[in-house]
C-alpha cells in the first residue's frame, strides 16, 4: 500500500508541473505576441496589357460633286438709271470734214446755250506800262552820317576808314534792313554807320512797271575822317 501512494503521489506532482509549464509557455507566446509587430507583405500581381477591339460606326459617305454639269449663273436683275440728260430730238444735226479755227465759233451763254458764229475777238485794251523805280533818298545822304558823331575815345585813338554798306527798303519807304559790304576795319565805326543809317536816312519807294509800290534796295559807302 505505501508503494501505491507513493507512485500516485509522484504522478500527481508531475501533472502540476506540466500544468504549469503549459501556462508558462502560453502566457510567454501571448506576452511576445502582444510586443511583436509581424509585417504583412502582400505583392501584387504583374500587370499584363493588351488590345481590345472596340466597334466603329462606318463613315458617311461624301458627296462627289458632278463635274460634268455645266455652270449656270444665277440671272440678276440690272439697275438702270434714268437718263439725267434730255436731247432735243428734232434739232438738225449734220456733218463736215471742215475743221473749224478758233476763232470761228464761241460758246454763248444763253437760256437755250449753243455754238454761234462770231467775229473776230475784241482786243483787250493794254494797260499803261511805267519804267520801274528804284528806292531812292528823300533827305541828304549826307546828313546820315556826321563829325558830330565822333566820340571822343574813337578819335584819341585815330579811328577812321571808309564803310560800305547796303539797304533794304520796304513799301513804305522805311529801312527794313542794313547789311556791311565794306569793313573800315574798326568795328564800331561799322556798326554805328548802320545804326545811323537806320535812324536817319529816309527814301521814296521804288516801284513797278505798273506804278505800284514795292520793296528795293540802296547802297552807298561812308567815310569817316578825323575832325580837324
Amino acid at each position: 500500500m505505501a508503494y501505491v501512494d507513493q507512485n500516485m503521489q509522484g504522478s500527481r506532482k508531475a501533472g502540476i508541473i506540466g500544468v504549469v509549464a503549459i501556462h508558462a509557455v502560453l502566457g510567454t507566446v501571448v506576452v511576445t505576441g502582444l510586443s511583436t509587430v509581424i509585417p504583412l507583405v502582400t505583392k501584387e500581381p504583374p500587370l499584363t496589357g493588351g488590345n481590345i477591339e472596340v466597334p466603329l460606326d462606318p463613315p458617311e459617305p461624301t458627296e462627289i460633286p458632278d463635274l460634268e454639269t455645266p455652270y449656270k449663273p444665277q440671272k440678276q436683275d440690272i439697275f438702270v438709271p434714268d437718263n439725267p440728260f434730255k436731247f432735243d430730238t428734232a434739232t438738225d444735226v449734220t456733218t463736215t470734214d471742215q475743221q473749224p479755227t478758233e476763232d470761228t465759233f464761241v460758246y454763248e451763254n444763253t437760256a437755250s446755250g449753243g455754238l454761234v458764229e462770231s467775229g473776230p475777238k475784241p482786243t483787250p485794251t493794254p494797260e499803261p506800262t511805267f519804267d520801274p523805280i528804284l528806292a531812292k533818298p528823300s533827305n541828304a545822304p549826307g546828313r546820315w552820317v556826321t563829325n558830330a558823331d565822333y566820340k571822343p575815345a574813337w578819335v584819341r585813338r585815330e579811328m577812321q576808314g571808309v564803310v560800305s554798306f547796303s539797304l533794304q527798303v520796304d513799301a513804305s519807304g522805311r529801312v527794313s534792313d542794313c547789311r556791311v559790304t565794306r569793313s573800315s576795319g574798326f568795328g564800331e565805326l561799322d556798326d554805328a554807320t548802320c545804326r545811323l543809317v537806320r535812324q536817319r536816312a529816309k527814301f521814296t519807294a521804288a516801284r513797278d512797271g505798273k506804278g505800284l509800290k514795292m520793296p528795293g534796295s540802296y547802297a552807298n559807302s561812308v567815310r569817316w575822317e578825323l575832325p580837324e
